[in-house]
């Protein structure tokens, strides 16, 4: 599978199989909004995902790595 594929399965297709995709998998408004941002675009890099920027969760800004510290 190419990252690209990996995403789309990830978030839109996800979504979709759980009958959410009103809801959740894709941003736009009116969805719930956790969000991983990461530097690099992971449709072109699996990669991406070890370079975590920020996370949103539940409408709060996280710290990945003070996160990390607290384990």
């Amino acid at each position: 599978m190419t990252p690209a594929q990996i995403f789309e399965m990830a978030t839109r297709s996800n979504a979709r199989a759980l009958k959410l995709d009103h809801e959740i998998g894709t941003v736009q408004v009116g969805k719930r909004a956790n969000l991983l941002l990461v530097r690099a675009d992971p449709r072109k890099t699996v990669h991406a995902y070890a370079e975590i920027v920020k996370l949103i969760l539940g409408g709060r800004v996280l710290d990945p790595s003070t996160l990390a510290a607290q384990q």
